[in-house]
C-alpha cells in the first residue's frame, strides 16, 4: 500500500542513521513497502531511497529541530494540497532527491549518525526551499507535513570508536534529543535502536555473569562500559518520552548485527558454546 493510499492520509517516516549498517536497511525496506523516507546521517547522502537526506550533528537540539523542519517539509511536499502525491514513497527518490545535494555541504566524514554540525547545526539536504524549511511555515499543513513515525539508529555502535565520554555524549544526548523532539511534534511512534549491551555482559572489562537465564528485559542492570550505559540511558528516556508526550516508544536489543565475515566469528564462537551445554558457574534460571 503506497502512503497516498494508506488509512488517515500521507505519511512519511524519518530514518536516523540512514547511512549506518541497520539504517540503509531500513530505508531500503520502508521505501519498498511505498513510504516516503527522509534520512538523517552525520554523512552527506548514501543512495537514494529516500526523498531528502539531512546531515548534521543529531546530538545537538538545533541541529535535530532544523531536521525535523526538513523532514515535515518532505512530507508536506511529497503530498501537496491537492492531493496528488509526488510518486512511491521512496522509489521516486531519482527525481526528487537531486534537489538534496544543493545545499550547502561541508564535512564529509566517515559512516556513523554523528559529528561536526556546521554554520547552522546541520545541513538540510532539500535544496533552495528558502523559509518553506522553517517551523513557521508548517502551520497549516496538517497531515501533509506529519511524520507517521521516527526510527532512531544514529549512534556509535559500538565502543573503542571514541572515547568513553564521546561515545556516552553522543549516544545519550541524540537519543535524548530526537525523542524530544518527535513528541513535541506529536509523531505518534518513534522506534529506536537499543542493544544486548545494555544488560552489561557484551563489553565488560571484567568477568560477569547474568543474575538468571534466559536473559529478558527485567534483568538488572550490570553496565560498566560507557557503550552499554549509553543504551540504558535511551531505553530510560524513550520511556520518559512516553510518560510526558504520550507518543508510543519501542527501543529494540539488537544482538550482534553483521554479514558474511563479520557474522561468522560470532556465530562459530556461539554453536560452540551451545554444543558445550554448559552454563556460567552461579547462574540459575529465573523463577
Amino acid at each position: 500500500m503506497k502512503d497516498e493510499e494508506r488509512p488517515g492520509g500521507p505519511r512519511a517516516v524519518l530514518v536516523t542513521g540512514s547511512a549506518g549498517r541497520i539504517g540503509s536497511a531500513v530505508v531500503d525496506v520502508l521505501a519498498d513497502a511505498g513510504f516516503t523516507v527522509i534520512g538523517a546521517d552525520r554523512v552527506e547522502r548514501q543512495g537514494r531511497r529516500a526523498v531528502a537526506h539531512f546531515a548534521g550533528d543529531l546530538a545537538d537540539p538545533a541541529a535535530v529541530a532544523a531536521c525535523f523542519d526538513l523532514a515535515e517539509a518532505a512530507a508536506a511536499e511529497a503530498f501537496p494540497a491537492d492531493g496528488r502525491g509526488g510518486g512511491d514513497g521512496g522509489g521516486d527518490g531519482d527525481k526528487r532527491s537531486d534537489r538534496g545535494n544543493r545545499g550547502n555541504r561541508g564535512d564529509r566524514g566517515g559512516g556513523g549518525a554523528l559529528g561536526d554540525r556546521g554554520d547552522r547545526g546541520g545541513r538540510a539536504a532539500l535544496g533552495d526551499r528558502g523559509d518553506r524549511g522553517g517551523r513557521a511555515a508548517l502551520g497549516d499543513r496538517g497531515d501533509r507535513g506529519r511524520l507517521a513515525a521516527v526510527v532512531h539508529l544514529a549512534a556509535h555502535p559500538n565502543p573503542g570508536i571514541v572515547s568513553d565520554h564521546e561515545t556516552l555524549r553522543a549516544n545519550g544526548m541524540s537519543a535524548y534529543a530526537v525523542l524530544q523532539e518527535a513528541g513535541r511534534r506529536g509523531v505518534p511512534r518513534v522506534v529506536g535502536a537499543s542493544s544486548t549491551s545494555a544488560v552489561g555482559l557484551s563489553w565488560a572489562d571484567r568477568e560477569l555473569s547474568p543474575a538468571y537465564v534466559p536473559v529478558d528485559e527485567e534483568h538488572p542492570d550490570l553496565t560498566v562500559d560507557s557503550y552499554g550505559l549509553s543504551k540504558v540511558m535511551a531505553e530510560q528516556m524513550a520511556a520518559f518520552t512516553t510518560r510526558r508526550y504520550g507518543t508510543a516508544t519501542v527501543m529494540l536489543r539488537f544482538p550482534f548485527v553483521g554479514a558474511g565475515e563479520r557474522l561468522r566469528g560470532p556465530c562459530n564462537m556461539g554453536a560452540r558454546a551451545a554444543g558445550a551445554g554448559t552454563a556460567p558457574r552461579g547462574v540459575a534460571e529465573k523463577p
